[in-house]
């Protein structure tokens, strides 16, 4: 057999190792030389850098000299789990490809390559929508395995790849290293029986393997894997627990930082808690900053007030979370400051709340840089307690919808308004009056130079506030919470990686043949381009006029028919193709308005310029986390990866030895032996919990209010009024029903009568005749 080397005895199950030499096995165990040798050779392949081939392209080699040529396997499954085992390790997906047979029909030879070999057919333009990744790329690594005798020998391994490897982190969702057991189908399909929900029993397994990464598999793999056996079957204290707990992570994690307030009587009146990648999170794309807190969500009617952003997948971000047990000034002050402190003092371009004056006088006095924007969700809602017999006008909500979220300049706001009041004659209605005053606060033509990602309200913060309470009741202590909450991060931060990966996988498909289109899907993330492309869409049904201009600068009245009253103008210097629009969308999006992008088409631009392209909606606005330092140096495996492929292979041999005693024991004589040797070299495993300082006693937070406070917002005349309308609108819908039965049995009585010729009034003496 083959000389095998160290990094193969790596990927090789316990089976494969049995079947060789045991001298063979002991020699390159021990032939630390060899080793060495290896290392210092390959240390730029293991680094994943690009190489230059022959024809002066970029490729990217798996090592210098195969590991796998001349290994033989009983089956062609065992070789295939041989390959992927070697891919999973060098980063990157593998398929099944071409199978070879002699004249009589015999397989003789069967390769397996790259997920990437080949290219995606050309249907034509109305061929399906384009909504699939576009994953090929012409590579043509592979492994061909000959067939002697029913045994499988590598005999040939091309490992030269014309992409980049993917990153040890997200390697984990591509397809062919996602797999699910039939143990754990089992137990997801007894759960599901059970009436536990398969999403409740997906997050189970996860957290037995901490980390989703971890588990092998994606809750589609398993909702299609229960579906299918479904298918077969049928045909201290609570709070001073809390702080403990950050203590220890505080002290064990890098970054992580966390705070509270306690009253008079060492009781908690406010928490805020975040780790080391929100703060990651927050100064890549701390630009806009939600923050909501309506939501009581807890057993001690504590509020819940999560900092929330979007991310350059155009996906809700957490900036941290905070717990305040009542929503005065004070309260927000403290909240705001301590996240201030914690992400060192960078503030927020644009900060987005409801409408509360406690948090409006808070964000003035700690974010006096950021530009504070009401929710206009909020204020559409509220309008109907106000403007109810405004809003039963033909075209009133149509336009008041439009002066909210549609009014890109300052003078679009004043011809619409002024418009508005005279059409329907509310220019001193009350409400719209003070609306018109906080106009600066919610009308989007104000804050064209504060960036705020295009969102218009605070219902990214709310969303999260929602799906949070799903989870929670009255009872929900702050520990259940804090476990629940790690929860939902840890899915958010899944989706995130299983984003970054299909962004290296592949580029989506340009709906339109257009240079613009297909220079964007390149640089943004598929979440921005989505945006990008929708916005480019829309410019095509755009028309334009020339303006004559003084200078060399072209300027342009861009505009559509159908829908705009105003032109916008867009001035466009050829020499530089810097263009800027008096729509200002790029400002406060980040994203070229489609009136540009109208103006670029029609002069044949083909790229973005680099001043209009915005790092945060890039694939690399989030620098992803290096590899570890000793991996790089040895050159041998990265540090993540080893042990993301050792946790794997160990939970599997304890999930198969589970259910036999002599196996358990086997499992467990096996790590009190391992233990002591690592302890041996390394001098001992420090697997303690850390205890922090030690403080009083921290009590739960009080339950009742002092004489004379509030802790929950006072309800506003908007809340009151429309409670009232809806609770008298009820009433009134009762007696019209009840009415309505009445005169329905007297009309039926009345009928019955004249029917029957018996008179309308009778008195009781005919009655009482009346045999």
């Amino acid at each position: 057999m083959a000389e095998i080397s160290t990094n193969t005895m790596e990927i090789l199950s316990i089976n494969d190792k049995e079947t060789m030499e045991p001298s063979l096995i002991d020699q390159h165990m021990t032939d630390s030389s060899t080793i060495d040798d290896l290392i210092g050779e390959e240390e730029a392949l293991n680094q994943n850098l690009p190489k230059l081939d022959s024809n002066g392209e970029y490729v990217w080699v798996e090592a210098k000299e195969s590991e796998l040529i001349g290994l033989t396997f009983d089956t062609e499954d065992d070789a295939y789990q041989a390959y992927c085992r070697y891919s999973y390790i060098k980063c990157f997906g593998v398929r099944s490809s071409n199978e070879r047979k002699n004249t009589k029909g015999v397989a003789v030879a069967k390769e397996f390559c790259c997920f990437k070999q080949g290219n995606k057919a050309i249907k034509g333009t109305l061929g399906k929508q384009y909504s699939k990744l576009s994953r090929r790329t012409g590579c043509n690594a592979m492994v061909s395995f000959k067939i002697v005798d029913g045994k499988y020998e590598c005999s040939r391994h091309e490992m030269v790849h014309n992409h980049e490897f993917c990153h040890p982190s997200e390697v984990s969702h591509l397809r062919c290293h996602r797999k699910i057991d039939s143990s754990e189908v089992k137990y997801l399909v007894h759960l599901r029986t059970s009436g536990i929900r398969l999403a409740d029993g997906f997050r189970s397994l996860v957290k037995e393997a901490r980390g989703s990464h971890v588990v092998g598999f994606e809750y589609a793999d398993a909702a299609s894997a229960v579906k299918k056996a479904m298918k077969k079957k049928f045909d201290k204290t609570d709070c001073n627990t809390l702080i403990n707990i950050l203590k220890q992570r505080a002290a064990s994690e890098k970054d992580f930082y966390y705070d509270f307030e306690l009253d008079e009587d060492n009781s908690l009146v406010s928490v805020f808690f975040r780790d080391r990648i929100i703060r990651q999170d927050y100064e890549a794309f701390y630009e806009l900053l939600g923050n909501d807190g309506t939501y009581c969500t807890n057993k001690y009617d504590m509020v819940c007030a999560p900092f929330v952003g979007i991310n350059n997948h155009t996906r809700i971000c957490m900036f941290g979370i905070g717990f305040m047990l009542n929503e005065r000034t004070e309260s927000f002050e403290w909240l705001y400051k301590t996240f201030l402190a914690s992400m060192g003092g960078i503030q927020p371009r644009t900060i987005m709340t409801d409408q509360s004056h406690a948090m409006s006088t808070a964000i003035a006095n700690c974010f006096p840089k950021s530009k504070h924007r009401l929710c206009v969700w909020h204020l559409f809602k509220n309008s109907s307690a106000h403007l109810g017999h405004l809003k039963d006008k033909l075209g009133f909500n149509k336009l008041f919808s439009r002066i909210l979220k549609r009014c890109h300049t300052v003078e679009e706001l004043e011809h619409c308004w002024k418009r508005l009041t005279k059409e329907y004659n509310c220019a001193h209605h009350p409400w719209l009056t003070r609306l018109y005053e906080l106009r600066e606060k919610w009308c989007c033509a104000y804050d064209k130079d504060y960036f705020s990602a295009g969102v218009l309200s605070s219902q990214r913060s709310e969303s999260t506030n929602n799906s949070l309470c799903k989870r929670f009741s009255k009872t929900t202590t702050l520990c259940d919470f804090y476990d629940i909450f790690g929860t939902v991060l840890s899915e958010w931060r899944s989706h995130e990686r299983k984003d970054n990966s299909l962004c290296w996988e592949g580029t989506p498909e340009v709906s339109i043949p257009c240079s613009l289109l297909e220079f964007g899907s390149k640089i943004y993330t598929i979440g921005a381009y989505k945006r990008f492309e929708k916005e480019f869409v829309k410019a095509m049904s755009y028309k334009h006029k020339f303006v004559p201009s003084i200078d060399d600068t072209l300027c342009y009245y861009v505009y559509t028919e159908r829908t705009d009253e105003f032109a916008h103008v867009v001035s466009f210097d050829q020499s530089t193709n810097y263009a800027c629009c008096t729509c200002k969308r790029f400002e406060e999006g980040g994203f070229l308005c489609r009136h540009i992008l109208f103006i670029y088409h029609c002069n044949c631009v083909d790229k973005i310029p680099s001043i209009y392209i915005l790092k945060r909606w890039t694939k690399d606005a989030k620098p992803k986390e290096d590899l570890a330092e000793g991996s790089r140096k040895s050159g041998i495996v990265a540090g993540p990866v080893w042990k993301l492929d050792m946790h794997r292979q160990f939970n599997k041999v304890i999930v198969a030895s589970a259910d036999n005693d002599i196996t358990r024991g086997i499992v467990k004589n096996c790590f009190e032996k391992v233990k002591a040797e690592i302890e041996a070299i390394l001098g001992g495993i420090d697997v303690s919990d850390i205890e922090g300082a030690d403080v009083d006693v921290i009590q739960n937070p009080k339950g009742k209010t002092k004489k004379g406070e509030r802790f929950t917002r006072k309800r506003s005349i908007i809340d009151i009024q429309t409670s009232r309308a809806r609770g008298k609108h009820k009433a009134a819908a009762t007696r019209a029903r009840e009415k309505n039965i009445v005169n329905t049995v007297v009309e039926d009585d009345l009928a019955r009568n004249e029917v029957n010729n018996v008179p309308l009034h009778i008195g009781l003496r005919e009655i009482l005749m009346t045999p």
